[in-house]
């Protein structure tokens, strides 16, 4: 049931009902001065202009916010060109101009592709976890974020140790922000990716 509800039917979110885990993951792994910038970062978009210059079209493009992968999912097409940068960041400055920050941040989660054909947030906590996104505990959340940018390289029944990695990452940088103590990470980051299992 779980499969088809995240193949066939997207629950939204709102972002009162997101757990405070998840926005702090977010915010950690994804976009630290989100509720303080404009929609785009400049030093972010320096950098990827040019590892795109240095590493040609094979280079992993960095420094979008949050806002500005809302665009790219929500109105543009998913290839990686300077000319889409702009147009992102265009966009991006607009939408933060009529649209709440909560309300963006919402519709990316709610928007984005987890693996396993689950689009959304809700979906993918019931795919991985068998739970609502409400549920979530800090390490589900920022296994879940973690998958964002690539979830087939994460996916912890066939990549356990990358999963286990990316997670990780995500709690680590949550430490960082001062979201999760120290202690937590410790236990959490010794544990194994534990999901639902996609084939059942």
């Amino acid at each position: 049931i779980a499969k088809l509800s995240a193949s066939e039917e997207r629950v939204v979110v709102s972002y009162d009902d997101l757990p405070p885990v998840l926005v702090q993951a977010v915010l950690s792994a994804e976009d630290r001065k989100f509720f303080d910038h404009n929609g785009v970062d400049p030093v972010g978009i320096a950098r990827a202009v040019v590892k795109d210059v240095l590493g040609g079209s094979q280079s992993q493009q960095g420094g979008s916010t949050i806002t500005q992968q809302y665009v790219k999912l929500a109105y543009l097409e998913n290839k990686r060109s300077l000319v889409r940068k702009v147009q992102e960041s265009v966009l991006a400055l607009k939408l933060e101009r009529s649209m709440p920050k909560e309300k963006i941040l919402e519709n990316y989660l709610n928007k984005a592709f987890y693996g396993r054909s689950a689009t959304g947030i809700e979906a993918a906590a019931r795919v991985y976890f068998d739970k609502p996104a409400a549920d979530l505990s800090a390490s589900e959340a920022a296994f879940l974020v973690g998958l964002l940018r690539n979830p087939a390289r994460a996916e912890p029944t066939e990549h356990q140790e990358t999963a286990v990695n990316v997670r990780n990452s995500v709690l680590a940088a949550m430490v960082e922000e001062g979201y999760l103590p120290q202690s937590t990470y410790d236990t959490e980051s010794k544990l194994l990716v534990v999901t639902t299992d996609p084939s059942a």
